[in-house]
């Protein structure tokens, strides 16, 4: 995510020459960099990118490469490699928030926190992280544009081809494009089913209820992932799946 090759990248968003962006912009001096708290934090003010930033940035990438390619101890990651990796990205958004928003840390930099406490703990720390993220996702559909989204989402979707289904979405396609009643439907389902089916993981002690919602929240990402939406992070829905078939359905 952090090199730029995650949703916003190549022609899903619309991006062809370069296909990437992000580590492109991120290790050149002289590029935009927005600091969160100018005015706030120390050794934080500016709005163009200097050789520390690109340092910062540099070494972010060089750390997290370093614990992909070590074998640390059996089944584990060195923890003060991890804590080394959280800190410099810390450091790097109170430079530029960009980058660091785009490491989505509210999803793998939790999964690393939960990291450094002891190995017994691991489990259930990242299925309250997997939870919270879906809550979290589920609580940002709670609004009145969310249903816009679900009629051009499934309306661009590559396996659906019937102009007749695509119409129903919209009020009275083509004079009235807001969404139909079947395209608010879809949207607070969505919402309900995002909201329900991770709080059935998080109480259930497995068995056939636990298998029920861990085939739901797979068929719920493989959704996503199958209509191919511009600028949606489709790797991630990738990631969710792996972690939910790990961490709750083994």
């Amino acid at each position: 995510e952090i090199l730029g090759l995650g949703s916003g990248s190549m022609p899903l968003a619309f991006r062809f020459s370069p296909v990437i962006g992000g580590a492109l912009y991120w290790l050149r001096p002289g590029t935009v960099r927005l600091p969160p708290w100018p005015d706030r934090v120390p050794l934080t003010a500016g709005s163009r990118r200097t050789i520390l930033d690109v340092g910062l940035y540099a070494a972010v990438l060089a750390v997290g490469l370093f614990l992909l390619l070590s074998e640390g101890e059996v089944g584990q990651m060195d923890r003060s490699t991890i804590a080394l990796l959280l800190g410099l990205l810390v450091l790097l958004g109170l430079r530029d928030k960009i980058p660091f928003l785009a490491a989505r840390p509210e999803v793998y930099g939790l999964f690393l926190i939960v990291s450094l406490f002891p190995d017994e703990t691991w489990i259930v720390g990242w299925q309250l992280v997997m939870v919270c993220i879906w809550w979290g996702a589920a609580a940002s559909k709670l609004n009145h544009h969310f249903p816009y989204v679900i009629s051009v989402m499934v309306s661009n979707t590559p396996w659906n081809r019937s102009r007749k289904m695509k119409a129903m979405l919209y009020r009275d396609w083509p004079n009235d494009v807001r969404p139909s009643r079947h395209a608010e439907f879809a949207a607070h389902l969505g919402t309900a089913w995002e909201f329900g089916w991770p709080f059935v993981l998080l109480v259930s002690d497995g068995g056939t209820i636990g298998t029920i919602a861990v085939i739901a929240m797979v068929l719920f990402h493989v959704h996503i992932t199958s209509t191919f939406a511009l600028g949606v992070p489709l790797e991630w829905n990738l990631f969710m799946i792996f972690g939910l078939l790990f961490l709750f359905g083994e």
